[in-house]
């Protein structure tokens, strides 16, 4: 269902760069850790922030920790668009930006989501949007894999976004902090102001994630 205004397609080269750019954070995979040629002081500060990353807390029992990457199917590449419309060559005044912009987003929409073998619980990790206007408390978040994923322009794939329906509604100070979600996700396309989102947690519940004494989850980029 399509319930928020369409995004406006006039956006500035910088802003493209800036979404290029955001598909490149975070370029080593998660699950493999490998610790290259460096000083002592530097390799062990490497192998603290390993321990660190791996002393999270797991999630309740009977809940799965999912990665932004497994709501993809093998094969899909969104940074490949960017290469091909070569954004970075394209000045402020080039009305090819806009047009880029464009398909951008009419892809990225289309992006494929994946249905999974169980309806169990997960637990997912990244930054909230609220999506309720007004000063007070929202139940209706947009979950996105990295901070500023709605700021910059374009908005990530619709397959790495996730609408968010709460059962404890969230205050406007944890906007852009990074939480952790719990609840069963569905594929389900939804419209927004930030693009086409492809799957929906309902009845999801919030928890503040402690960054302060645990690392963020290594976000790995599509490809």
């Amino acid at each position: 269902m399509d319930t928020l205004a369409d995004c406006p397609s006039s956006w500035p080269r910088r802003q493209l760069l800036l979404g290029a750019g955001a598909l490149a954070l975070g370029a080593t995979r998660a699950d493999a850790t490998v610790f290259p040629a460096q000083s002592a002081v530097e390799n062990m500060r490497a192998r603290i922030e390993e321990a660190r990353r791996l002393s999270v807390p797991k999630p309740p029992p009977g809940v799965r920790d999912l990665r932004w990457n497994e709501l993809s199917p093998p094969g899909f590449n969104p940074g490949k668009l960017l290469d091909q419309l070569d954004v970075g060559a394209l000045g402020d005044s080039d009305p090819r930006a806009v047009q880029a912009m464009e398909r951008i987003r009419r892809e990225w929409d289309a992006a494929p989501s994946v249905t999974f073998a169980d309806d169990n619980p997960v637990r997912m990790t990244g930054y909230p949007i609220l999506l309720e206007p007004g000063e007070g408390t929202s139940r209706t978040i947009l979950l996105v894999p990295y901070y500023g994923a709605c700021i910059h322009r374009p908005s990530p794939p619709a397959n790495q976004m996730v609408l968010v329906v709460l059962k404890n509604p969230m205050p406007r100070n944890m906007d852009h902090l990074p939480i952790w979600v719990l609840g069963r996700i569905y594929p389900a396309r939804t419209g927004t102001q930030f693009g086409k989102v492809a799957y929906t947690i309902t009845e999801g519940t919030w928890l503040k994630y402690p960054y302060e004494k645990y690392p963020m989850p290594q976000y790995t980029p599509l490809r």
